[in-house]
C-alpha cells in the first residue's frame, strides 16, 4: 500500500512530512499532523488495553484509519505539486518575455489598452505621404510598438497634416503637432513629400528630425512615382503592396540608432 509512499519523521517537536516522489525525484509534502497525534494516542490506547485484557484486543482503529488515508493524501499532493510547477513554468516563460521585450511583455496575451499605449514613451510610428494626392505610402509601426492600438489615430493625424499643411511644409522645416496620442513631427523632402513620425513627448525634437532627416535624404533616392504606379497595376490584379516604396525596412533601421534604452516602457509612477 505504501509502496509509493515517503515518510520522513524528524524529531517529535516538528510535523512529521508525508508524500511521494515526483517524476522530477522532488517530494510532494502534505501536513499529517492530525493523523501523527491520533494514531499516537492510538497506540498509547492500545499499550493501556493490552496491559488490562491482552493484547490484539483494542485495533486502534481510529488512529489506523487515519493513517491508512496517507497514500491518498499523498496523491493529492502530487497534483498539486504539478499545477504548482505549471505555475512557476509560466512564470518564467514571462520573465523571460520581460526581459527579451520590456514594454509589452506582460501585454502579450491581453488587449494592450489605449491608456497603457499613450503612456508608454519612444519613437512608436513612421508614415511618408504625398503631397499632391494626399496618399499616404508607407504607414508603420515601430517593433517596440507593433501591437499598439492607437496606429488609426496616427494615421488619422498623418491624413489631417497633407489637407492642412499642404505647401506651407519646406524641405528639411521642422514641424511638431501634439494631441492626445503624443507628439507628431514632420517636414518634407523637396520632392511634393511629407514624412513624419510620432514620438512621446518626452523624446527629443532634435532625434526626431535626425531620423525624418535620413530618411528624407533615402526618399529623394527613390522613384516613388514609378514605385506607386507598379503597386496601383499589381492592386487592379488583385494584388495589394503593404510598403509599395520599400520604406518600412530601412526605417526601422534608422530607427534602430536612434532608439533609447528605455523606449517601449511605461515610466515609473505614470499610473499604469
Amino acid at each position: 500500500v505504501f509502496a509509493n509512499a515517503v515518510c520522513v519523521m524528524g524529531n517529535t517537536d516538528s510535523a512529521p512530512v508525508c508524500g511521494t516522489k515526483c517524476g522530477d525525484g522532488t517530494l510532494a509534502n502534505f501536513d499529517v499532523n492530525s493523523a501523527r497525534v491520533d494514531l499516537q494516542q492510538a497506540i498509547r490506547t492500545e499499550a493501556n488495553l493490552n496491559q488490562q485484557t491482552g493484547p490484539g484486543q483494542h485495533p486502534a482503529v481510529q488512529g489506523q484509519q487515519q493513517y491508512a488515508q496517507a497514500p491518498n493524501a499523498a496523491r493529492d499532493a502530487r497534483a498539486t505539486a504539478r499545477v504548482v510547477q505549471d505555475s512557476f513554468a509560466n512564470l518564467e516563460d514571462n520573465l523571460h518575455a520581460c526581459f527579451e521585450n520590456p514594454g509589452l511583455a506582460d501585454k502579450e496575451d491581453m488587449e494592450v489598452d489605449e491608456d497603457y499605449c499613450r503612456r508608454r514613451v519612444g519613437m512608436k510610428y513612421f508614415a511618408a505621404a504625398r503631397f499632391s494626392d494626399k496618399r499616404v505610402f508607407c504607414s508603420t509601426l515601430f517593433p517596440l510598438f507593433a501591437k499598439d492600438v492607437l496606429e488609426p489615430l496616427y494615421r488619422e493625424a498623418v491624413v489631417d497634416l497633407l489637407h492642412e499643411a499642404a505647401g506651407a511644409v519646406a524641405q528639411g522645416s521642422k514641424h511638431k503637432l501634439t494631441f492626445d496620442c503624443g507628439v507628431l513631427h514632420f517636414t518634407s523632402d523637396g520632392n511634393n513629400h511629407m514624412l513624419a513620425v510620432l514620438a512621446s513627448p518626452d523624446f527629443p525634437i532634435e532625434t526626431c528630425h535626425a531620423f525624418l532627416g535620413e530618411m528624407a535624404t533615402y526618399l529623394r533616392r527613390v522613384n516613388v512615382k514609378e514605385l506607386l504606379s507598379t503597386a496601383d497595376e499589381q492592386l487592379v490584379n488583385g494584388t495589394r503592396v503593404r510598403d509599395p516604396v520599400g520604406l518600412v525596412d530601412p526605417a526601422t533601421l534608422i530607427w534602430q540608432r536612434f532608439k533609447r534604452s528605455q523606449d517601449g516602457s511605461v515610466p515609473f509612477g505614470s499610473g499604469i
